[in-house]
């Protein structure tokens, strides 16, 4: 699987709706990965597992974001 963001430069926000998290060596949760779809995720998921250095690995939904109020109010 590619490394880093492939839709780097582009003007929309992108619309992520998996994560994949795991735990490091010191015991931090941390973000491994955003992806789109959810074939995205387990790929990436699959890689980490294989790869072994990071534990708990899951696959979680991203919450959508809040629409932004309007400043005019």
């Amino acid at each position: 699987m590619a490394r880093g963001n492939p839709n780097w430069g582009k003007p929309e926000p992108i619309a992520w709706k998996f994560r994949v998290r795991g735990k490091n060596p010191q015991g931090q949760m941390v973000t491994l990965g955003n992806h789109e779809s959810e074939a995205e995720a387990k790929a990436r998921f699959k890689d980490l597992t294989n790869e072994g250095y990071y534990s708990n690995l899951k696959i979680l939904p991203v919450k959508p974001k809040p629409p932004a109020a309007d400043e005019e109010e």
